[in-house]
């Protein structure tokens, strides 16, 4: 019958109490053991070891039973009930959502009806339900890409006024132990007024009387296209009359606008940076990348050699390299107007890889091997060539320039 953990414990402690006095009482005068009590004391200390080794297998015999035998889910111990729904009121109910889209399918436009009042469903008709609203306003944040991008007020009608800085102070260099110079802000007020735009659609009734016409959905991306459309431009470009005034506007607009010499406003006026934004009709000549490349970029175009080399630890550039028995097939680089580099290593081509061209350096993406371009002021290329094995700086020239 097999021993439990505990027996075998106990059973491993009491073995131990005996090797160890057996160890006491047999060392000699020399303070060691004779080669017979040597053997008996090994015997003993191996039937210790090999008891805490089978109670380790049963301790991890006990886990894996624990494991096996745990529940794959939690028991139901309550009572399944309903979830708890709270009722929608006001605008928000299922009920007021279908008054006003019945009062949309069935109005007739003979009928007289008072001007629509905010938060009088009588005057004239309803409001728009909740969830409808915040439909509307998910598609205009599509629609216009300036509303992200803009601190947003909720209002209904009159001005707004808000707190503004009309004058920011600066900091200002200053020498050691020097008084500080006091530059203090300076703060105003800005209104902002309320502006309304508003569109009509027209449905027919044969659409409004087709039960699989979704005329919610309908409605919402054409009012958000429409008024998206509308708002971005008066938020851009807006003189202030009858619309908001807008951050490009030259009274009233940003402390920066753009500079432009027609009444237009262009990606290229937009990024102000140098860089020029070019549309081209996919399939067309106008897609070749080699009508547009740079006067950096044409430089590199063509097949380069190298001329010499040089070790990372080595005496200087060598005309000579192991392995090869011309210089110039030790690294040949081809870069082609597709923006793509051929390379070749030792007489054998490793791959090719995109290259981009950027205030004198040229970038190839490659992680192994790694190559590291700069172009010289004499329109020649140093490379620095690295992979698992070999570290290698290439001078290199044009092959129809030697």
């Amino acid at each position: 019958m097999a021993m439990t953990i505990q027996e075998l414990r106990e059973k491993r402690n009491k073995a131990w109490n005996e090797a160890r006095n057996f160890l006491d009482s047999k060392r000699t005068e020399s303070g060691v053991l004779s080669e017979e009590d040597s053997a008996a004391y090994d015997a003993m200390e191996k039937t210790i070891v090999d008891l805490g080794k089978e109670i380790q297998r049963l301790e991890r015999q006990a886990e894996i039973e624990a494991e096996m035998n745990k529940a794959t889910s939690d028991p139901v111990l309550g009572k399944p009930a309903a979830p708890t729904v709270t009722e929608k009121t006001g605008t928000a109910s299922d009920a007021y959502k279908t008054a006003f889209w019945n009062s949309v399918r069935n109005r007739n436009y003979i009928d007289v009806r008072n001007d629509l009042q905010v938060g009088t469903d009588t005057e004239g008709g309803y409001l728009v339900p909740d969830e409808y609203e915040k439909k509307l306003i998910s598609a205009l944040e599509e629609e216009n890409v300036f509303r992200p991008l803009a601190t947003k007020i909720q209002t209904s009608s009159g001005d707004r006024k808000i707190p503004v800085i009309t004058q920011k102070g600066e900091a200002s260099w200053m020498e050691e132990e020097e008084a500080y110079s006091l530059s203090d802000d300076a703060f105003g007020q800005i209104a902002l007024s309320a502006y309304k735009v508003g569109t009509a659609i027209k449905i027919s009734e044969e659409l409004l009387n087709d039960s699989v016409f979704d005329l919610p959905s309908y409605i919402a991306k054409e009012f958000a296209r429409r008024i998206g459309s509308k708002e971005e431009e008066a938020f851009l470009i807006g003189d202030g009359k009858g619309k908001p005034t807008g951050i490009f506007a030259s009274v009233g607009g940003a402390e920066d606008g753009a500079t432009t010499s027609t009444a237009n406003i262009s990606f290229d006026d937009m990024l102000g940076m140098g860089v020029k934004v070019i549309f081209a009709k996919e399939g067309t000549d106008a897609m070749d990348p080699a009508r547009y490349l740079t006067k950096e970029e044409k430089v590199v175009i063509g097949e380069w050699a190298a001329e010499s080399v040089e070790e990372l630890l080595g005496d200087g550039p060598q005309t000579s390299m192991e392995g090869v028995e011309n210089i110039s097939d030790a690294l040949r680089l081809n870069f082609k107007d597709d923006r793509n580099v051929a390379v070749v290593y030792k007489g054998e081509e490793i791959g090719t890889f995109p290259w981009s061209v950027a205030m004198g350096y040229c970038m190839i993406e490659s992680e192994n091997p790694s190559l590291s371009v700069t172009i010289n002021d004499d329109d020649t290329l140093k490379v620095d060539y690295s992979d698992d094995e070999d570290y290698y700086t290439f001078h290199c020239v044009k092959s129809d320039s030697k």
